[in-house]
């Protein structure tokens, strides 16, 4: 738990001065200490918050991801500020400047913002009227005028006079003052206790106030003449204006709110007496707040209300996204979901007609491991426990099925990669350059092969068939020899062990750059093709015709231009 104590506190062993942050995170997501270590322990191991809310909650007491994910946040947070509070204490020591008292106060700051601005008087500053006037020995005078003294022992002007120095640019009184009240501006500046006060009531009172920067009408013109307490300003309101200035039609602004900001500030730093310094010291205060203090508050409030804006767009967002996932797949049926996986397996989930994740599973009938006799047992077994009646239908781009001619989603990420294809050779003909272009299919050459000869490319690497690199390099000069002006080189993902040595290959045969660029990605996107939404179509029509008829734990598929229907891996079910 954070130190409450100070001086007292100083003494005591090393480790007590450390925020226990087990501790915290238990206290403020009402957690065991226990359930907050051992789940630290497995995001310290690496594992994702969606691995541990689903496969480790066993350790976690069942935490759900939305609590698990507030601990992370938290957890990085609180790990940040105490590695920021022993950069600035070694910082500060390093200046032979670091007292008990400062110790105690950065080990007791709560948040960043409070650690930096402790460590603000030391941060080592670019060239300031400040520094300059420290330069020019004005320090003593700075520290006689701000002592406010009912009294001195001659008039401010004639004490300045003595401080009067022309080789140091201090022409005469009237510029030692000014360069006085300037270190005083910053000194205060640099007061941590009065930055959170101005902080805190900005924060509470101040107004985001928005006007329009040019004479034209916009959709932000609701905004040209706008202000809201910054304390009740809607998240949605926040990002239109950051918009609106961000397009250059909005100036965008924090005012404080009044004279509560100033009247805290002389509150605190001017004397209640009638000290011939009192105006000066005034001037000091205005002048700090106008120059220093108030455009570094406004960043931060503003960064502040973003970051809570984005976040509560985010929380929408992820509530609307909640709600569409959490829904049934398929109203009043039991579904088993197929996540296709290689090296990591196939990733079974049944869900219940409400949508309720019952069982899951992972199987491998895939190399490298082949476990298939497994694997049938196993989806088997589950389509038997909870009755599963739902058809599957394939739909992967790769079109690794092997039961069907094609899957929905290969014919539009070929038409993304013949795109590709052509655009690319417009770029590399007219530099006379070759390209290798990597595409999707892992261990499947299906969509290098289609793309590459719909594309017209001069050569496709599958991962079905041995390569030989000097054959390729040998085809691509003979190419060039015979007057070609590019080459590109389709090369499926399963065979990227190859990429390099292509590369030197091929540019030694040629003499020419050899570039390569690979899609990932962009072939799992875009609006499907005709091919794909008339496949797609048919197999959900034999998917009805299976249900109605009872049958159940099956895949559609094509062969042969015609749809069908087989068992699951399985011979019989």
């Amino acid at each position: 738990m954070p130190r409450r104590g100070c001086k007292d506190e100083y003494n005591k062993k090393e480790d007590t001065k450390m925020i226990d942050i087990e501790a915290t995170l238990a206290e403020e997501l009402g957690l065991g200490v226990e359930q907050v270590r051992k789940t630290v322990a497995l995001i310290d191991e690496g594992n994702t918050i969606p691995f541990i809310a689903r496969y480790r909650k066993e350790v976690t007491g069942s935490l759900d991801d939305t609590v698990l994910r507030d601990l992370f946040d938290r957890l990085n947070y609180l790990r940040n500020i105490e590695k920021r509070r022993e950069e600035v204490k070694a910082l500060i020591a390093a200046q032979e400047k670091l007292t008990p008292e400062l110790e105690c106060a950065i080990d007791s700051a709560k948040t960043l913002t409070e650690v930096d601005d402790i460590y603000r008087p030391f941060r080592p500053k670019r060239k300031t009227r400040a520094s300059v006037a420290r330069e020019r020995g004005l320090e003593p005078l700075s520290e006689l005028i701000f002592a406010q003294n009912e009294k001195y022992d001659a008039p401010i002007a004639e004490l300045a006079a003595a401080y009067i120095n022309e080789e140091k640019g201090v022409a005469g009184a009237d510029e030692a003052i000014a360069g006085a009240l300037d270190i005083i501006a910053e000194n205060i500046s640099d007061n941590a206790d009065c930055r959170k006060g101005v902080r805190t009531l900005t924060a509470e009172h101040g107004i985001l106030v928005s006007k329009a920067a040019k004479d034209e009408d916009s959709v932000y013109a609701q905004y040209y003449d706008f202000s809201e307490r910054v304390k009740r300003i809607a998240g949605h309101r926040v990002l239109a204006v950051n918009r609106g200035e961000k397009e250059g039609f909005l100036k965008v602004t924090v005012e404080p709110g009044g004279d509560l900001v100033m009247s805290y500030l002389y509150r605190k730093f001017l004397k209640d007496n009638a000290s011939p310094a009192h105006e000066l010291v005034k001037s000091a205060i205005d002048d700090s707040y106008a120059r220093l203090i108030a455009p570094s508050v406004e960043r931060e409030i503003r960064n502040d209300l973003t970051d809570r804006a984005s976040e509560g767009a985010l929380k929408v967002f992820e509530d609307n996204l909640r709600h569409l996932l959490m829904s049934p797949p398929l109203r009043g049926k039991t579904v088993m979901g197929f996540d296709p996986g290689y090296r990591t397996g196939c990733k079974l989930a049944v869900v219940d007609r409400t949508g309720k994740v019952i069982d899951t599973a992972v199987i491998y009938p895939t190399k490298p491991q082949e476990r298939i006799a497994e694997s049938r047992r196993v989806v088997a077994g589950l389509i038997r426990k909870y009755g599963i009646n739902v058809i599957g239908i394939p739909g992967t781009i790769d079109n690794d099925m092997g039961y069907t001619d094609s899957t929905i989603g290969f014919d539009t990420a070929c038409n993304t990669v013949v795109d590709a294809i052509l655009k690319l050779r417009d770029t590399i003909t007219s530099h006379d350059r070759i390209m290798i272009l990597e595409v999707m299919g892992r261990e499947c050459g299906n969509i290098a092969l289609n793309s590459a000869v719909a594309g017209g490319a001069e050569y496709v690497i599958v991962p079905e068939v041995p390569t030989d690199v000097d054959e390729v390099a040998a085809t691509i000069k003979d190419g060039f020899d015979r007057g070609k002006s590019s080459a590109i080189i389709v090369l499926a993902e399963g065979k990227t062990e190859l990429t390099d040595e292509l590369t030197q290959k091929i540019s030694d045969a040629t003499g020419r750059r050899v570039n390569h660029m690979a899609l990932k990605w962009m072939q799992r996107g875009g609006n499907p093709t005709v091919e794909d939404r008339v496949l797609a179509a048919k197999m959900a029509c034999r998917a009805v015709e299976l249900i109605e008829c009872g049958q159940s734990g099956r895949v559609v598929g094509i062969r042969g231009g015609e749809i069908f229907d087989t068992t699951v891996l399985i011979k019989t079910v």
